[in-house]
């Protein structure tokens, strides 16, 4: 299955100018109804486009409250809209949590288009998300801003990086590696400390192949699985069936299926209902 850029749009010129620009890599859907495009996300959508001419008579709070929506699903968007004013009340609504650019296209002109397309380009582009572009440290939060080239913005703790010597307490600069592959903390004391691209990834994007998260998550799927078949192999050697477990337990029948298949994450007092009605101690299922 192709990855999806989404559209919602009654301008032809749009349309035409996203097919267009992204049929190389991109299965492009457009529609001129919002509803329709919610429906269409699933986990190919790689970035919802809206125009905010098809919101209705106040596409800025429409367009306020959709972003909840998106930024929900984890889904990068981009909103349309034609003049200054509603730019300015755009970015009042705190738009880099769900990360949202705010984009003005003046009289459907076809460089308006082309920028537009750009923009999009710049976020989808793998190379740009392995690009530093800026990084500020704020002090009260005691964590680095860090931008990436393709409008990423992550807060990198700095307990992250220090390794607690005392004398890099005092931060003199923050520059960027030659190659923005990397940004360089400058400490007071002379010394410094640099910070791949891939360190920000892994600690702070857990879409990153190899996010610090990701391997407790599969650990605990891979627990899961286990106790999972030790439930229904006891189950079975004992000849009670899922509705009969479902009965001794209070549990529903379709919620032993899905701890017996590993697909839900069993608690300690599930467990212990579970090995009361099986008759054998909870040890024995982990």
């Amino acid at each position: 299955m192709e990855d999806t850029l989404l559209v919602a749009t009654k301008s032809k010129p749009i349309a035409d100018g996203f097919k267009s620009g992204f049929k190389r890599n991109y299965k492009v859907s457009v529609k001129d109804d919002i509803s329709k495009i919610i429906d269409l996300i699933d986990d190919r959508s790689k970035y919802v486009v809206i125009d905010a001419e098809i919101a209705g008579s106040s596409p800025i709070m429409y367009c306020y409250m959709l972003m909840n929506t998106l930024k929900n699903r984890k889904i990068r968007s981009s909103f349309i809209v034609r003049n200054i004013e509603d730019i300015k009340k755009l970015e009042k609504c705190s738009w880099n949590i769900a990360g949202p650019d705010s984009i003005l296209m003046r009289d459907g002109r076809k460089n308006s288009i082309d920028s537009m397309i750009k923009s999009v380009s710049r976020y989808l582009n793998p190379d740009l998300g392995r690009k530093i572009k800026f990084v500020e440290y704020n002090d009260k939060g005691k964590c680095f801003l860090v931008v990436f080239f393709n409008d990423k913005i992550y807060e990198l703790d700095r307990a992250c990086i220090d390794e607690g010597g005392k004398d890099k307490i005092d931060i003199s600069c923050i520059t960027i590696g030659k190659e923005s592959d990397c940004f360089v903390i400058h400490y007071k004391s002379g010394e410094k400390h640099e910070i791949p691209w891939d360190y920000v990834l892994y600690h702070c994007e857990p879409e990153y192949e190899y996010y610090k998260g990701k391997e407790d998550k599969s650990a605990i799927k891979e627990r899961d699985g286990k106790i999972g078949e030790r439930i229904k192999r006891i189950r079975s050697e004992k000849g009670i069936t899922q509705e009969q477990l479902a009965d001794l337990t209070g549990i529903k029948r379709s919620n032993i299926s899905r701890l017996e298949s590993g697909k839900h994450t069993v608690t300690l007092p599930t467990l212990e209902r579970i090995a009361d009605a099986l008759n054998i101690q909870v040890v024995q299922l982990i």
